[in-house]
């Protein structure tokens, strides 16, 4: 009698492919819900210095800019100075002469020369009117030292003779103002000499050329360069905040930074308007450069910019102003703690865009994140980067 073998339990290959990738989708999935830290930027909470700077453009001018005009009207004198020429107080930088005769068209003229002829036979008239009185006076008087004419005769011929003298004067003066309206000269021409004010360096020529100048034409720009001053427009809300003295940082003038202090803060706001067509209240804020003086290649109307410093604390406890997020109306920051972030409400004062003064919340050497953004959530794993 045959004995039979014993039957093997077997398992396909079908179920071992099904259950490797089974296992295989569940490895993947583990890997893909397992949490993994995400990579922060950190820094400390630490004690230094913090300053508060309100920055503009602002334009270097001379303390004592003098302007030249013209006194008179008249013709201009070639001016042969030239800008960066130094002069001296009371040295002659312009001279102007009267102005010459404009021209007349045929019309003009000819009654213009009309004019001056019936003046001219006026003066005639009057002479012989005179000559006529003279020959009279002289008669009578003769005639009263004789006795056959009286006293009263003689003081009425000799009140004609000085109507007839007034007479010839005023038809002389008629002569001279037809040949002036005729375009004729008469006499020497004055000039007019303008000279310096100050000791100081011509900064701009504004007529160089010879020709016609109305009074009070600009001509020359004077001033000393080693006195120079920096004035900025300052936003209105922003010089409320600026003290007198305030320490200023003038920068863009060289290599190195200028320091000055706020001398002047205007009481009169003016409407500017900016590129993006906004109507602003801009306020002159006028600094005084420190130090021994201003930079040699620093000129009149160059363009700076100064940083007034509106609030300075050294030795205080700060944090990086890139760690603050807002946060039920206040401020917080998320704290790297034991591999996770924390978030923590924070009091924090003045700063700049830099750090801003610790109140309260945060200690020295705590860990911040910076630039936390919204994917940070407090409890997440985080990793600081190197």
């Amino acid at each position: 009698m045959a004995h039979s073998s014993p039957k093997r339990n077997t398992i396909s290959t079908s179920t071992l492919v099904w259950a490797g990738a089974g296992l295989a989708l569940a490895v993947v999935m583990a890997w893909l819900l397992w949490q993994r830290p995400l990579p922060v930027q950190t820094a400390l909470v630490d004690r230094g210095e913090v300053t508060r700077e309100i920055v503009e453009e602002a334009r270097a001018e001379v303390r004592n800019l003098h302007s030249i005009t013209a006194p008179v009207t008249g013709r201009l004198e070639r001016i042969s100075l030239t800008p960066g020429d130094v002069v001296k107080a009371g040295q002659v930088i312009a001279k102007i002469s009267s102005p010459a005769a404009s021209l007349l068209d045929a019309r003009l003229a000819a009654e213009a020369q009309s004019g001056l002829n019936a003046a001219r036979a006026a003066v005639r008239a009057a002479d012989a009117n005179l000559a006529l009185a003279r020959g009279e006076q002289q008669r009578t008087a003769i005639l009263t030292q004789s006795g056959f004419a009286s006293r009263a005769a003689l003081d009425r011929v000799n009140q004609t003779l000085a109507a007839a003298d007034a007479e010839v004067a005023a038809r002389k003066a008629d002569v001279l103002r037809a040949e002036a309206a005729a375009g004729y000269r008469s006499g020497p021409q004055a000039s007019h000499s303008i000279r310096s004010p100050i000791d100081g360096t011509v900064l701009r020529v504004l007529q160089e050329s010879e020709g016609d100048v109305l009074v009070g034409t600009p001509l020359v720009e004077i001033g000393d360069p080693s006195h120079m001053e920096i004035v900025g427009e300052f936003l209105s809300q922003d010089v409320a905040l600026m003290p007198e003295g305030a320490r200023v940082i003038v920068s863009g003038a060289g290599a190195q930074s200028i320091e000055g202090r706020v001398r002047l803060i205007e009481p009169y706001a003016r409407t500017k308007v900016s590129a993006l067509g906004i109507e602003e209240q801009r306020v002159n804020v006028v600094v005084d450069l420190t130090g021994s003086g201003s930079p040699p290649r620093l000129g009149h109307g160059y363009k700076v910019d100064a940083a007034v410093q509106v609030f300075q604390a050294t030795g205080v406890l700060r944090v990086p102003t890139d760690a603050l997020v807002r946060h039920n109306g206040g401020w917080a920051v998320f704290a790297l703690v034991d591999g996770r972030s924390q978030l923590r409400k924070v009091a924090v004062g003045d700063g700049d865009d830099h750090h801003r003064v610790v109140l309260g919340g945060l200690n020295e050497g705590d860990a911040v994140i910076l630039f936390p953004g919204d994917t940070i959530r407090d409890g997440d794993l985080v990793e600081a980067g190197r």
